[in-house]
């Protein structure tokens, strides 16, 4: 095998920024057949979401190559380097070379585990090397997904690169089709490069959600809820928080968030239920040694939010007592969602040690008072 970017001139450096250098995907000058990705992120404590992330990052980001649909390699960077060799070794040439197979390179792995690694067996994650990855297509009730002249059922999985097309079952004025993961070109075609969202949009309520969220950041930013916030104008509704760590030292920790649009107020309401079931039982996971959970709805104006949390006397941290609570909201067609975490806000206060449910629920009210008041005035942006 040959270095793909033979005589190219990185300036005395051993790497190459690719985006300001897109001179790399000239096939006049070079000519390469695949690009191996090393990556520490990939590692056995790795999710299936993150896989999932790891792959579609690195790979769109050599999207402008021509082969960039099926000559990458992504190999765990954390596993020992002859691990990483042999892993690259069978997704490159497995194909053509018999003896440098997928058994072969995961047996070479399997003896530095065992020499050097106490266990795996209970590893979350066992993928070390991809040369694709599957992701799932979900399709809402008013598009059409096809492949070919097949229609594609919603959560149907495809690999990474196929292409599909996108419809409308009835058009509507307005509206715009979405791949959300993906861009729809104007024809309707899309690339699976990623999960892929398929849906009909009425961009009237896109910019509602993104008023919405901004109009929120921007009368909550530095409550105690978000330390500081941002809202993405392209997020439909996102936006982030930063909450201050339960040491209080400048490290933070940051939560995605999103205001979600439903048909009905009655859709939104289930959905919001949904959450707070949800929030409950992290409520009871997410502090270690438990003391009591605390669950409160408040209403303010049109505005409902339930809250959950927990209070723990331990002394771990040096504290006295600390407490956390996780919540989501709904007001008319529009529910507040925490994207994958809860979002939680700690106060370490030695009054709340011993506090019955009561007495913590009484602790966090006006909070949570201040934080309906900020959705409702934002809401008044959608009205």
């Amino acid at each position: 095998a040959e270095f793909g970017l033979k005589g190219f001139d990185f300036g005395g450096s051993s790497s190459v920024y690719v985006n300001d250098n897109l001179g790399v995907f000239d096939t006049r000058q070079y000519s390469f057949d695949n690009i191996v990705h090393l990556r520490t992120a990939l590692t056995y404590a790795s999710t299936t979401e993150q896989v999932a992330g790891y792959w579609s990052t690195y790979a769109n980001a050599m999207s402008k190559w021509e082969n960039a649909f099926n000559g990458q390699v992504l190999v765990s960077g954390a596993i020992p380097v002859p691990a990483r060799v042999a892993y690259t070794a069978y997704a490159i040439y497995g194909s053509t070379v018999p003896e440098l197979s997928e058994s072969w390179a995961k047996g070479l792995v399997s003896q530095f585990e065992s020499m050097y690694i106490r266990s795996v067996d209970d590893a979350p994650n066992k993928t070390l090397a991809l040369t694709s990855y599957t992701y799932t297509v979900t399709v809402s009730a008013d598009v059409i997904v096809k492949d070919g002249d097949n229609v594609v059922a919603s959560g149907a999985e495809f690999p990474y690169g196929k292409k599909l097309h996108i419809e409308a079952v009835t058009e509507k004025p307005g509206f715009v089709l979405r791949a959300d993961g993906s861009t729809v070109d104007d024809d309707g075609y899309f690339y699976v490069i990623d999960n892929i969202n398929a849906r009909y949009v009425d961009p009237v309520v896109i910019a509602n959600l993104t008023n919405l969220a901004s109009t929120f950041v921007d009368s909550y930013k530095g409550n105690v809820y978000m330390g500081s916030g941002t809202a993405n104008d392209n997020g439909e509704g996102t936006f982030t928080i930063v909450n201050t760590n339960y040491t209080g030292s400048t490290s933070t920790n940051t939560y995605t968030n999103k205001f979600l649009n439903f048909d009905t107020s009655s859709d939104a309401v289930t959905q919001y239920n949904t959450w707070v079931t949800e929030a409950a039982t992290k409520a009871g996971t997410g502090l270690s040694y438990s003391k009591d959970i605390i669950k409160d709805d408040v209403k303010v104006g049109e505005v409902t939010i339930s809250y959950t949390g927990k209070v723990s006397t331990s002394t771990k941290y040096d504290y006295t007592a600390s407490s956390g609570v996780g919540w989501t909201a709904y007001v008319g067609n529009y529910v507040l969602a925490y994207e994958g975490k809860l979002f939680y806000h700690y106060s370490y206060d030695s009054e709340l040690s011993g506090k019955t449910d009561t007495q913590v629920q009484a602790h966090f009210l006006p909070e949570v008072q201040a934080l309906a008041d900020a959705i409702a005035a934002a809401m008044v942006t959608v009205a």
